[in-house]
C-alpha cells in the first residue's frame, strides 16, 4: 500500500467519523427539542399587522422551499446510487462511505421532518390565536418563539450538512478511494 493510498485511507475515515459525529449532534438537538417542546403553557403575545403577517409568511414560504430542495437532494442521492451503472458497488464497497451515505440520507430525511414539525407548530399556533384574535388590539402567540423557531432553525442545518455529507461521499467513493 503506498503512502497516498494509506493517507486517503485516513482522510476517508476521518470523513467518516466527522460525519457521524456531526449527525449524531444534530439530531440530538432535534430530540431534545421535540421532547422538551411544548406550546401549552402559552407563548408571548406579538403585535399582530402587515409586517408581522409577511414576515411569517416570508418564513413558512422559505420552509416550504427549503422542504422542497430537501426532497430534490435525497432523490439526487438516492437516484445516483440506484440509476447510475455501477454505482452501488462504488459507494457501497467500503464502511467510510456506508457510514457518510447513512448520515447524509437520515440528516435530508430529518430535515424533512423539521419542516413538518414547524408547520404543526405554526398551524397550531394560529388556530389558538384566531380562537382569542381581538380586532380592538390585534395580537397573536410569538411564532418567532424558540419552541417554534428551533425546528425552522434545525431544518435549515440538517439540509445544510445532510447535502454537504452527501457531496462529501460521492467525492470520497470517486476521487479517495484507491481503485481496485
Amino acid at each position: 500500500m503506498s503512502r497516498v493510498t494509506r493517507h486517503y485511507r485516513k482522510l476517508r475515515w476521518t470523513l467518516a467519523w466527522c460525519s457521524l459525529l456531526l449527525a449524531i449532534v444534530a439530531l440530538g438537538l432535534t430530540f431534545y427539542s421535540v421532547f422538551t417542546t411544548s406550546i401549552a403553557g402559552g407563548l408571548a403575545d406579538i403585535k399582530f399587522n402587515e409586517l408581522t403577517s409577511e414576515s411569517i409568511k416570508g418564513r413558512i414560504d422559505f420552509s416550504r422551499s427549503l422542504f422542497e430542495i430537501g426532497l430534490l437532494v435525497t432523490g439526487a442521492l438516492w437516484a445516483l446510487v440506484i440509476a447510475k451503472h455501477d454505482e452501488i458497488g462504488i459507494v457501497f464497497a467500503d464502511r467510510q462511505e456506508v457510514i457518510m451515505f447513512v448520515c447524509a440520507s437520515v440528516l435530508l430525511l430529518a430535515s424533512l421532518v423539521d419542516h413538518s414539525l414547524y408547520l404543526n407548530y405554526v398551524s397550531r399556533v394560529f388556530f389558538y390565536g384566531g380562537a382569542l384574535f381581538d380586532e380592538k388590539s390585534p395580537s397573536m402567540p410569538d411564532v418567532f418563539d424558540a419552541n417554534i423557531n428551533n425546528f425552522y432553525e434545525y431544518q435549515i442545518l440538517h439540509l445544510a450538512l445532510g447535502a454537504l455529507i452527501a457531496v462529501l461521499t460521492l467525492f470520497s467513493a470517486h476521487n479517495l478511494k484507491e481503485q481496485r
